[in-house]
């Protein structure tokens, strides 16, 4: 684990160690924010209950999601392209704590084996438990590096693509 430096403030906008990180934490939230709309899509499709629907752009994206996957099981969709959204709604489900993990977190750089100078090593979460071996307050726990952070923002986008061309293909054919 990495340690935070004392006196930690942040970071300037431009600052280019640091400026790619910034764009892809937005790009992760704006692409999953298209994720969770095309989520609300399918229920809204899937429900039969205009109330259900209500209900559900007030509770959180993880219990939509479930309710989204119970009405696939029960609208008598046949085993192949039911299993094909199940597939698609299980890793949504999956990006979905990863994006969480952003969105939900106090993100912190880190350098990992060097002091903190240009490019971090990766963004991580703090751990608030005093660390043992010297006693800090609390320590970085790694989360991922830009590079997998990239590749969940593709990831992401690909999801968004999955969920709008399924829905298309079977959602609006049967519905």
């Amino acid at each position: 684990m990495a340690k935070l430096v004392k006196g930690f403030r942040g970071f300037v906008n431009d600052d280019p160690n640091t400026i790619q990180w910034a764009d892809q934490i937005g790009r992760m939230l704006l692409n999953f924010g298209t994720v969770e709309l095309q989520v609300f899509f399918w229920l809204e499709t899937l429900s039969d209950d205009s109330e259900e629907v209500i209900k559900a752009s007030k509770i959180q994206f993880s219990q939509r999601l479930h309710r989204v996957i119970k009405l696939v099981k029960q609208k008598g969709f046949n085993k192949e392209d039911e299993e094909k959204i199940l597939e698609i709604l299980r890793h949504t489900e999956e990006l979905s704590k990863f994006r969480n993990s952003i969105a939900h977190n106090p993100l912190l750089f880190s350098w990992v084996g060097r002091e903190p100078d240009g490019k971090p090593d990766n963004i991580g979460v703090p751990s608030f438990r005093k660390s043992k071996s010297d006693n800090t307050a609390f320590t970085i726990v790694p989360l991922c590096s830009l590079e997998k952070l990239k590749r969940a923002v593709d990831a992401v986008h690909e999801n968004a693509n999955n969920l709008a061309e399924t829905f298309e293909d079977l959602i609006s054919t049967n519905a």
